[in-house]
């Protein structure tokens, strides 16, 4: 079932081992890395040079409210995978109350409700984890998009994931 899930820091914890260990199985099955390349192949998602998200690396959107595309049908090229597992609200008042997430822009992968985060308390308050990750192939596109109930200018919205790719691509071999 779709959706946010609950959680402590040891569910976070396994929910990251679970992503890093299927985008292995995922990359390895589809022939984008070798068995050897495994150990150096999953690191975390970068906003530009992942999504193309802004210019530097930094999470940062413009949203109006109403319906606002985030990552516009970001090619992977058969160079990566990725998988999103989890986002921050980390504006001190969120403008954002929906994310969808998109294979191409046409496939609705899942839409979640993101202010009931906002209502819990504690250091994981401001996260919402996915119970289905979402991956996406090496041949996918990725389009997000997020329903704004005001206008922001600079709003603060992080997307926890990885990315498999061959090792030397974007970090060291």
């Amino acid at each position: 079932m779709p959706g946010l899930f609950y959680h402590t820091e040891e569910d976070v914890k396994d929910l990251e081992d679970f992503v890093e260990r299927t985008l292995i199985a995922k990359a390895i099955d589809g022939a984008l890395i070798t068995p050897e390349d495994a150990p150096k192949a999953v690191r975390d998602l970068l906003p530009y040079t992942d999504l193309g998200i802004g210019s530097n690396n930094h999470w940062s959107f413009s949203i109006s409210a109403g319906s606002n595309t985030l990552v516009d049908n970001k090619d992977l090229a058969g160079k990566k995978m990725v998988m999103i597992y989890g986002f921050a609200l980390l504006s001190p008042e969120p403008a954002i109350s929906t994310i969808e997430f998109y294979k191409g822009t046409a496939k609705l992968i899942d839409k979640v409700q993101v202010e009931g985060v906002l209502a819990g308390m504690g250091p994981l308050s401001s996260r919402g984890y996915l119970k289905n990750p979402i991956f996406w192939d090496k041949n996918d596109a990725v389009t997000i998009k997020a329903e704004g109930w005001k206008s922001s200018e600079a709003e603060k919205l992080v997307f926890y994931g990885k990315v498999a790719e061959k090792p030397g691509r974007t970090i060291g071999t």
